[in-house]
């Protein structure tokens, strides 16, 4: 063993200190409390950062949701306005209409200070989509009758939806009538007022091809004038129309029988032509028999459709030849078309009307090319022809029990529509389609896309032949089954509820249907 004192070594051994367990234990302690404070303010301090920029996030989708929300509703309500405004002229009907297309739309008259002088411009309204002049709204113009005529880039025109009149020196101008609010008239007798000196029936001309009255037809489409050049166009003589055709007449109430239809028709298949008519039946009201004008009209009609009548225009004069020979006192609406060279010429006046229907390309279903408008004064009061007795006839009359309907007579003033006021319209056709004609019964019952579906059912599985002679029957009674419905949202009562009138159901009237199917000539 070595001795360190032997070898000269002396090691000192110096005893360290050894804390006791308690006192290792405490600073531990206090070390992990501080880690673990220091881990818990990273947390807190983490969580807080993720937390704001998560506020921050959604604080800015909302502040953008808000701002998108703010945006649309600002430009609904702009353009809301803007819409508003520009159509207001429309509401309070005072406005004066070029619907015929051109670029400068300007109309002199004599309601101006110094007559036929003054140009009034007419502004294009892009919502309504034609020419419009509110002078009548914002200068004060007396009621009365006054004369129109329109210049539509240089060119003097006629407005064919306005009366038309001849002056002293032969020269065509539009009648402008302004009046009064009335009180509401008998719908028999609330009749646009036409003034001696406008054009009657008896003054049409047909015969001259520079005549203005012509220029105004070619003018009533929706387009520009003279957009399409039909008279320049080919010809196809390869269609003929077949007709069908099917009446029911309207009932006294829901728990009484039918009565005498106050409606009228004819089918001419030798000349191609049609005409229905609808009679005003609240006549019978004032001891007037309604059905007999209509019926007389469409006789004389019917009568007066020759081998002449090969245009809209010609078949204008026949209905003015028909409509003086009537001797009945009553009303109607007059709907006449005819079929020349694969072209449909049709005249209507009032609330009877027609839709052209045309097979799709590319599928079994039909499609609408055109539909026609309906003229009406006000809700339920439609453009008609009348024929009343006048002030001589009045002693007549009261002596064989007419008091009633002299009464009326002579509360009103004598004004009637006039056949200048309807509207007329050149469509060609094509193999297939299929003209469905009908009074207002139809259409107050049934609506387009409810017609276009019953017609969908059945001209797949019948012939054309067949199938003109089925649908009007058919039809009638899908319109008449809805008529009893007293729960039943009809186009009628829709009507009526945009004007504010409640009525809820069915409309029970007369209706009449015409159906043609167009095919070819050699079938």
């Amino acid at each position: 063993m070595i001795n360190p004192q032997e070898n000269g070594f002396r090691e000192e051994i110096k005893i360290m200190h050894n804390p006791s367990q308690d006192e290792f234990s405490e600073e531990n302690n206090l070390r992990l409390r501080v880690w673990k404070q220091k881990a818990e303010a990273l947390y807190i301090q983490k969580w807080y950062l993720k937390w704001k920029c998560a506020c921050f996030f959604y604080l800015k989708q909302q502040l953008i949701r808000i701002r998108t929300t703010a945006s649309i509703l600002i430009q609904k309500r702009i353009r809301g306005w803007l819409v508003r405004k520009a159509v207001k002229p429309i509401l309070i009907k005072k406005i004066i209409k070029w619907e015929h297309g051109g670029t400068i739309v300007l109309v002199y008259g004599t309601f101006t200070s110094s007559p036929w002088t003054e140009p009034i411009p007419m502004f294009f309204n892009k919502y309504l989509s034609y020419h419009i002049s509110t002078i009548l709204s914002d200068k004060i113009i007396l009621p009365g009758d006054y004369l129109v005529k329109f210049q539509i880039d240089g060119e003097w025109k006629c407005n064919g939806n306005l009366p038309i009149s001849i002056d002293e020196k032969g020269n065509y101008n539009n009648v402008l009538i302004v009046t009064r609010k009335t009180k509401r008239l008998h719908r028999s007798m609330r009749l646009r007022s036409i003034s001696h000196d406008v054009l009657t029936n008896e003054s049409i001309v047909i015969s001259n091809k520079n005549s203005p009255i012509l220029l105004t037809r070619q003018c009533m489409s929706s387009g520009p004038p003279n957009k399409m050049d039909l008279h320049n166009s080919v010809p196809n003589r390869e269609i003929k129309l077949l007709m069908g055709s099917f009446m029911a007449a309207k009932p006294k109430s829901k728990v009484s029988n039918k009565i005498e239809s106050a409606d009228a028709y004819f089918l001419n298949t030798r000349l191609q032509a049609f005409a229905i008519a609808d009679g005003v039946s609240e006549w019978d009201e004032y001891g007037i028999k309604a059905s007999n004008f209509s019926k007389e009209l469409i006789k004389n009609l019917n009568e007066c459709v020759s081998e002449k009548t090969i245009d809209r225009d010609s078949l204008e004069q026949d209905i003015c030849t028909a409509y003086n020979l009537v001797k009945s006192y009553g009303s109607s609406t007059i709907l006449a078309g005819i079929c020349k060279d694969s072209m449909l010429h049709t005249i209507s006046l009032g609330d009877s009307g027609y839709m052209v229907l045309r097979p799709k390309e590319y599928s079994k279903g039909l499609m609408i090319v055109y539909r026609s408008s309906v003229q009406q004064h006000s809700f339920n009061c439609p453009y008609q022809l009348t024929h009343l007795p006048t002030e001589q006839d009045y002693e007549s009359l009261i002596n064989s029990g007419y008091n009633l309907l002299i009464n009326l007579l002579k509360q009103r003033n004598r004004c009637y529509d006039s056949i200048v006021d309807s509207v007329q319209e050149i469509i060609p056709l094509r193999n297939s389609d299929i003209i469905i004609a009908a009074t207002d019964g139809l259409f107050d019952n049934l609506y387009d896309q409810d017609i276009i579906a019953i017609v969908e059912r059945h001209y797949i599985k019948l012939t054309s032949e067949n199938l003109a002679n089925l649908l009007p029957k058919i039809l009638v009674q899908e319109a008449l089954k809805k008529s009893w419905d007293n729960t039943y949202k009809s186009p009628f009562s829709r009507n009526a509820a945009k004007v504010g009138k409640k009525y809820i159901g069915g409309k029970l009237d007369d209706i009449t249907v015409l159906v043609l199917v167009a095919v070819n000539n050699l079938e």
